[in-house]
């Protein structure tokens, strides 16, 4: 059973993790750049030092080590060609109905080496490790798939600090397809999954 004091640890490093999305956060981490070099290596460090107590997490209470590292087969490709495709028609749904862009809110990351690191590499690690291999496993020992689901998405969005209810329905439904894949192929196909479409929304959007 997870204790209370590492739960924590969970829902701290989440907070952190989400909390660089949050405008006026990213405009004073710009400003503090600018002029100081090292903010930059100190974010990355510290987000760094939160990988390796989440992968003992995960490896304790969630995912089964061995099921991260069966190689890729067929279907697990059909499940990723899938998640995409669901991801793409989402977006075309986006652009045609909904004014605005997606990464209004990144833009000052988009030119930024931390920005890549932290929003193309570490957060969707994190990310993937935490929701999806450990809360969502946890969940679904006790109160099974569909209901985990539900719930782990909700969170997901939530975590992500909505500014509005369309936001709300982006990462909830996001969170939906991320999770449904995780459980179809596991943490690996789920990962590149979320880097694909994170790279999309950041860089392409």
């Amino acid at each position: 059973m997870i204790s209370i004091f590492e739960l924590l640890f969970v829902v701290v490093t989440i907070l952190f993790m989400q909390i660089v999305g949050v405008d006026f956060f990213l405009e004073y981490l710009h400003l503090r750049i600018n002029s100081d070099a090292q903010m930059q290596e100190y974010l990355v460090f510290i987000l760094f030092a939160m990988v390796m107590p989440s992968l003992y997490l995960v490896f304790r209470y969630g995912i089964e080590p061995l099921k991260s590292r069966l190689p890729l087969n067929a279907y697990k490709i059909q499940v990723l060609v899938g998640g995409l495709v669901l991801f793409w028609l989402y977006f075309l749904i986006l652009k045609l109905f909904y004014y605005g862009s997606a990464n209004a809110a990144l833009g000052i990351f988009q030119q930024s080496l931390t920005g890549f690191v932290i929003l193309v590499m570490l957060s969707p690690f994190m990310e993937e490790l935490l929701f999806r291999g450990l809360l969502f496993e946890l969940m679904n020992k006790k109160w099974g798939y569909k209901v985990s689901l539900i719930a782990i998405s909700g969170i997901s969005a939530l975590a992500h600090t909505p500014t509005s209810l369309t936001s709300v329905m982006d990462f909830f439904i996001a969170s939906l397809i991320f999770t449904v894949v995780y459980a179809e192929a596991g943490l690996l196909i789920a990962l590149i999954l979320h880097v694909a479409v994170n790279v999309f929304v950041i860089y392409l959007w």
